[in-house]
């Protein structure tokens, strides 16, 4: 139980600021704000799970951080907050996913068993 708290803390977050997110920013920016959910995923994998990370990965995280910018300088209706929720979520929607996959022995790698 007590190593499943983490990712019930994970997931509170995930759903927090995925819903900030939506309150601050129009549907058309959501997308962008969360645009950065990749980028954590590799970065944090790396550092969590010590999984490696190709150069040819790192150049493709590169475009997506320049489109995140390009997308946040383009909107009309430009709401920092939402943005920061945005990246929030992003952070844990990344970590909710690398959490499970490093609680899944604790509950004999089913995860149905993280439902209950």
């Amino acid at each position: 139980g007590i190593k499943v708290l983490p990712l019930s803390f994970i997931f509170v977050g995930m759903i927090a600021f995925n819903n900030l997110c939506l309150k601050w920013v129009e549907v058309s920016f959501y997308n962008v704000a969360r645009s950065l959910t990749i980028v954590f995923n590799v970065f944090l994998s790396r550092l969590i799970l010590g999984s490696p990370t190709s150069v040819k990965t790192m150049a493709c995280l590169a475009l997506v951080i320049v489109g995140f910018f390009m997308g946040a300088n383009g909107e009309v209706n430009f709401s920092f907050h939402g943005t920061v929720a945005g990246v929030c979520s992003s952070l844990f929607v990344s970590l909710n996913s690398i959490f499970t996959k490093k609680v899944l022995p604790a509950v004999d790698n089913d995860h149905w068993k993280l439902t209950f």
